[in-house]
Formats: C-alpha cells, sequence, structure tokens
C-alpha cells in the first residue's frame, strides 16, 4: 500500500480478510453521481476470487492476505465493484473508474483503456450521471460539524478505533477530550 494509504484489489484465490490493525477491506454497496458508499468486512471474512475491494492501512506498507483453505467464499452480491485478476484490456475511455490520488484518494474516471491485473475498479454504468470523481462514503454519521482551528500538535490523537496515533496526518481523529477532528 503506498503513502496514499489505499489500494485498489483483486485477487485470483479465496482470501482471509485480516485484523483492521493490518489493514481494512472494504466493498462498495452503491455509488451515486458523486460518491461511493464503502463498507467494512470484518475480520475472517472469506473474501472470494474475483472479488474487487479496496484496502486502507494507516501506514505505506507491505502486507500479506492468508489463502482460505477453511471453506468456500461467495462473492458478495451488494458489492458494485468490478476485478480484474489478469489485465483487462479493450475498455473504452470514460466507462470505468479508476481508484487514483489525483486531488485526494478516489475513484476517478478513466481516460484509459485498460485495468491493470489485481486491481478493482468501478464501471461506470453503475454510476448514475457519473462525475470525473467518487468520494468515499462510509454509509454512517460521523458527527463532525464544522471544522474548527488547527491541529494542537500538544494534544493526543486517536483514531477511530481507539488505538493511539502519534502523527495524525490524514483522516479522522479523536482527541484525549473527546473531540472529533478531521485532518485534510
Amino acid at each position: 500500500v503506498s503513502e496514499a494509504l489505499w489500494t485498489a484489489l483483486c485477487l485470483p484465490v479465496d482470501v482471509v480478510v485480516p485484523e483492521a490493525s493490518e489493514a481494512e477491506v472494504y466493498v462498495a454497496d452503491a455509488a451515486t453521481s458523486n460518491k461511493v458508499t464503502l463498507r467494512l468486512l470484518e475480520a475472517g471474512t472469506l473474501l472470494k476470487a474475483g472479488e474487487g475491494v479496496i484496502i486502507h492501512t494507516t501506514e505505506a506498507k507491505t502486507f500479506s492476505l492468508n489463502i482460505s483453505y477453511a471453506g468456500t467464499a461467495t462473492q458478495d452480491a451488494g458489492n458494485v465493484l468490478s476485478g480484474a485478476t489478469a489485465r483487462r484490456t479493450g475498455l473504452t475511455a470514460k466507462t470505468f473508474y479508476g481508484l487514483g490520488n489525483n486531488e485526494g484518494v478516489a475513484f476517478y474516471l478513466s481516460t484509459g483503456t485498460e485495468v491493470p491485473a489485481n486491481k478493482s475498479y468501478l464501471l461506470a454504468s453503475r454510476v448514475p450521471s457519473g462525475s470525473n470523481a467518487l468520494a468515499f462514503d462510509f454509509g454512517t454519521e460521523t458527527g463532525i460539524g464544522q471544522a474548527v482551528g488547527a491541529v494542537d500538535p500538544n494534544e493526543v490523537y486517536y483514531d477511530l478505533r481507539g488505538r493511539r496515533v502519534l502523527y495524525p496526518s490524514q483522516g479522522v481523529f479523536v482527541t484525549s477530550k473527546g473531540e472529533k477532528v478531521y485532518i485534510k
């Protein structure tokens, strides 16, 4: 996972979703004209071969997904992401969205005609009156209101899972005072 902390993934084998402390794995439940609604998969969930997912980590790193030998994974019927286990060629420009980091991490309308192997993407036909970029929506209210002030370097910050973050950089955090903070 790069410095952007997000990657699109599709694997040719069934795998087990890791603990959230290792990586968070999301599927996309819906797409509107400007947002993609992501749903976090629970650790231990079996992920079907060919299933398109989005991975998030708290730091740039390489990690492993364990191959599932314990059971048979099933395709997530609500997932609107597609996956390419081999390089997919022959697509037409502006007919799919790929994960990118142009003006922030989001799905951007592709000007290319292929999807690399082991990547997920979103078909433009699944987006009503699509735009050039689709931001992430996590489908829940965060309780974050108007942004105020700058980040206090002396404050103690925690991620949304309650883990202390020494150097908050980008995302949503909770302070030791219980305030929710969004850092761009």
